[in-house]
């Protein structure tokens, strides 16, 4: 029988590698992410850098443009066409959300197999409700802004998500389903 710690070990060496060279090789979608991040969390950025970043991806301006003619933010009924003028609608804060949803989204939908894709889906869900929960709480409560407590809540298994892209080349890992869930749930707050 296979212990847990001879068949994880080179996934952990891989990826202690990978931190150790401050050179992570995200997936293309966590790429979004960080260049997103870069953007709007840097105070000297204006509204055409965020439009330039939602223009950089397709799938991400589909959605901008999709909330931005949504009935909650198109009260005029006009349609907006324009990145320029979604992103001026919505926002660095709801376009920050998008980005980690799609980035969630993409990394659920490519994986490799049909068990990582199902634990990816129970982690997705995990990830909306707890979203979902804090946006509810800091409405409310009032203890925060509520678009960033929903950014905290759907980032609570970003780590998990970062885990699952990477175990499709570790088949030993993810042929073992409670070698699987243990890596994943144990290893994602380092991450």
């Amino acid at each position: 029988m296979e212990r847990y710690e001879d068949v994880v070990s080179p996934f952990y060496a891989a990826i202690s590698a990978e931190f150790g060279s401050q050179t992570l090789n995200f997936p293309t979608s966590f790429d979004l992410i960080a260049r997103a991040l870069r953007i709007l969390d840097d105070p000297n950025s204006s509204v055409k850098d965020y439009t330039r970043l939602v223009q950089s991806d397709p799938v991400l301006l589909a959605k901008v443009l999709r909330m931005a003619n949504s009935a909650l933010f198109n009260g005029t009924g006009e349609e907006i066409v324009s990145a320029f003028e979604a992103v001026q609608r919505l926002g660095s804060k709801k376009i920050r959300c998008l980005a980690f949803l799609i980035m969630m989204d993409q990394v659920r939908q490519d994986t490799r197999t049909a068990k990582l894709k199902r634990i990816a889906n129970i982690i997705w869900k995990h990830s909306i409700d707890i979203g979902c929960a804090s946006y509810s709480f800091a409405k409310h409560l009032h203890i925060c802004d509520p678009d960033e407590a929903y950014l905290s809540g759907l980032m609570i298994d970003i780590g998990q998500f970062f885990i699952i892209s990477k175990l499709s080349n570790y088949p030993d890992i993810v042929k073992n389903e409670e070698f699987c869930i243990k890596l994943i749930t144990s290893s994602h707050l380092s991450v």
